[in-house]
């Protein structure tokens, strides 16, 4: 880590030392954060899972936020996508841009969201990078999980009539962020206070399917989180697999605000569908792994539902509406650019 004084704050070191050294303390190869490298080492037949999320001021979150909730999204994002691959989470790197007015209090809060979760799911901070930036706060986490060698799940194994599933329920984030920033649709959708503090709470604080991901392996043929909007995402997921999808609206599982959203103004659907930031998991099973699957399911208290199957149209996606006609979306996922 390059030596970097932060003026009118703590220096770099001191950041390291005071802030996030705690968070490595108890996996012996972080080495307290006191070296330039971690070390991981692991038994035969076992592969690493390596992923790599950036969030940035004003893009992926909004600057006023709550630093534990910028610090719990941050790593929840890369966990989610651990959880797809089927690897459990072991240890992950933080690198960070902060603004030169930031004040050792946000970061003392940044710091106690990565420690909510790294705490509930049993991993640890192994090292990093910090810097001063006249840009946007900036941080990029890169997370490693392990598995069985040759065992990780990836998009492509998705066949003609494998049942497609999600983890769950769609929408709560993509409706949470609409809302953060416009309170009065509140009132257009028929949302009570309540309705809207958990629907921006789940935006704010994403729930990676940790536990159930890393011991699906075996029933799954191929799965993704849903990060950028289910559509899109699923639509990714096929175009890799080469086959097409059909899933129906009316077995999306929903929320009960957002389905009193999407029964006031149907216009909802398109966020829904494809608003992103529900870090939920697209997972495409074999017939004959059905019921094992959703039994695994209950064993982990993981929400699951079937909503469609795959078929071999080749990256034609068919959403069917309540009506049984084809649901045309302006746009089927969000973008960052």
């Amino acid at each position: 880590m390059h030596d970097t004084y932060f003026k009118n704050m703590l220096s770099e070191h001191q950041i390291i030392r005071k802030i996030f050294a705690p968070l490595a303390k108890d996996y012996p190869g972080a080495m307290g954060l006191l070296d330039d490298a971690a070390l991981l080492r692991y038994v035969d037949q076992k592969d690493l899972v390596v992923t790599q999320d950036m969030l940035v001021a004003d893009i992926h979150f909004f600057p006023d936020d709550s630093p534990r909730d910028i610090g719990y999204k941050a790593l929840a994002v890369n966990l989610s996508d651990l959880a797809a691959k089927g690897a459990k989470p072991v240890g992950y790197l933080l690198s960070i841009a902060l603004p030169r007015n930031i004040k050792e209090a946000w970061l003392v809060e940044c710091a106690e969201g990565l420690r909510m979760l790294q705490s509930a799911v049993g991993c640890h901070l192994i090292g990093g990078d910090t810097t001063s930036t006249d840009g946007p706060l900036t941080l990029s986490i890169t997370a490693i999980g392990h598995l069985k060698t040759g065992c990780m799940i990836n998009r492509e194994g998705a066949g003609a009539g494998d049942m497609i599933y999600v983890t769950g329920t769609i929408g709560d984030a993509a409706l949470g962020l609409h809302l953060r920033k416009d309170a009065d649709l509140c009132q257009d959708w028929g949302l009570n206070t309540e309705h809207s503090n958990f629907l921006i709470s789940r935006y704010l604080r994403p729930q990676p399917r940790v536990e159930f991901g890393y011991q699906m392996e075996r029933y799954v043929s191929a799965a993704m989180d849903i990060s950028d909007g289910l559509a899109g995402d699923l639509q990714k997921l096929c175009a890799v697999s080469n086959v097409g999808a059909t899933i129906e609206i009316n077995q999306i599982p929903l929320s009960q605000a957002v389905h009193i959203a999407v029964q006031n103004n149907q216009n909802a659907w398109q966020a829904v569908l494809a608003g992103g930031d529900d870090y939920e998991l697209i997972i495409c099973v074999m017939p004959s792994q059905v019921k094992d699957f959703e039994n695994l399911a209950r064993t982990c208290n993981t929400t699951l539902t079937h909503i469609g199957q795959v078929n071999g149209s080749r990256d034609n996606i068919n959403i069917i509406g309540l009506d049984q006609l084809n649901i045309e979306l302006s746009n089927l996922s969000y973008s960052h650019f």
